[in-house]
């Protein structure tokens, strides 16, 4: 079961950022999990917003800006002791990559230059592919992942939504849309009650890696270490880790 911090272990460290990443390293996690974003001069960069404001309090669209132009904000993100903390570039993370752990990227732009992009990228650190996740909310580009780097792992993220005390995507859709964008498996939000025990089961037994976001209750987290997932992202990795192994 793999412990991922969830944009670096960004309870005690600006989200999204080089301190945040390094203390995941120190900190002995399974890996971390970023957000990916193109700037106007083809730079990735680790970002979660495409609008930098609430993290950098200016307001800046990630698309429109060049990296240089980025690197003048200020990424503390209200945490003063980090002041000074920069926009990161998704090589510098990829720099941080021991053996052993996994990234886990979130592209968050429907544009398949990112995917490009971050395909150069890995192969110019030349990172392995099995230490590297590829996770997006869209359909597209979880499809279109295996185009560009057929040995990465796909997740599709999914949230669910409850209409008439039903939850939706139910677990036969999810294994429906699985199959249908050809991903490895599923990232879905932490809802017990829509993602439950039987929902877990279900996919397990089709074969999907299962992960949840974004855990930070020892209790919540220690019933799906029960109920069999793969992975666990979580603003607290390390936190949650030490205190179920006690």
């Amino acid at each position: 079961m793999e412990w991922i911090s969830h944009r670096g272990e960004s309870k005690d460290a600006p989200e999204n950022t080089m301190a945040a990443f390094r203390l995941a390293v120190q900190r002995d996690t399974g890996g971390t999990e970023t957000d990916i974003h193109l700037t106007k001069d083809g730079k990735l960069v680790c970002i979660h917003d495409s609008d930098t404001k609430r993290v950098a309090v200016e307001s800046r669209i990630v698309e429109e800006s060049t990296f240089e132009e980025l690197l003048e904000l200020d990424f503390c993100n209200g945490k003063e002791q980090f002041r000074g903390e920069k926009i990161p570039l998704f090589r510098d993370l990829i720099a941080l990559l021991r053996p052993g752990k996994r990234y886990f990227i979130e592209v968050k732009q429907n544009d398949e230059k990112v995917l490009a992009a971050m395909r150069d990228e890995l192969n110019r650190m030349k990172t392995a592919p099995e230490q590297i996740v590829m996770i997006s909310f869209h359909r597209d580009m979880v499809r279109l992942s295996k185009k560009y780097m057929p040995d990465v792992q796909t997740l599709w993220l999914t949230g669910f939504k409850e209409t008439d005390g039903v939850f939706h995507p139910a677990k036969e859709e999810c294994a429906e849309i699985l199959s249908e964008i050809h991903a490895d498996g599923i990232d879905a939000a932490c809802s017990e009650a829509a993602f439950d025990e039987t929902a877990v089961a279900y996919l397990k037994s089709k074969g999907f890696f299962i992960a949840v976001w974004t855990v930070d209750d020892a209790d919540v987290a220690a019933r799906y270490i029960r109920r069999g997932v793969d992975a666990i992202t979580s603003n607290c990795a390390a936190l949650m880790r030490d205190t179920l192994e006690k």
